[in-house]
């Protein structure tokens, strides 16, 4: 991706197509350039975070993130993201694993 925006940079004609925060991070950084769209698809959280420290918060988070497993949510909300990248036929796996009692992260299967 460095290598695309560096192109870009030098006045290279190319498309550069990332993910919308390293974009707008990106144009923050280089003024020169500007996003011609500034939204592309619905709005979605990516992570929750959680200040260091704030053991309220991530144990409210966490029984949460619990909640909309064992209802489907999960499932439901990843899988029309992810669906661009999938084959028609793909089963979509949500795993959790959880690092040191801290943090959670959300591993997203497909597989056809």
């Amino acid at each position: 991706m460095q290598e695309c925006l560096d192109k870009l940079q030098k006045d290279r004609n190319i498309n550069v197509a990332i993910l919308n925060a390293t974009a707008f991070a990106w144009v923050r950084q280089n003024p020169q350039f500007k996003i011609s769209i500034p939204i592309l698809g619905d709005d979605y959280m990516i992570a929750p975070a959680v200040k260091k420290g704030d053991k309220a918060l991530l144990k409210w988070i966490n029984q949460e993130m619990d909640t909309l497993q064992k209802d489907g949510f999960l499932y439901r909300f990843m899988r029309l993201p992810c669906s661009h990248f999938m084959e028609k036929n793909s089963v979509l796996k949500i795993c959790f694993i959880i690092k040191n009692n801290k943090e959670r992260l959300a591993i997203v299967i497909a597989s056809g």
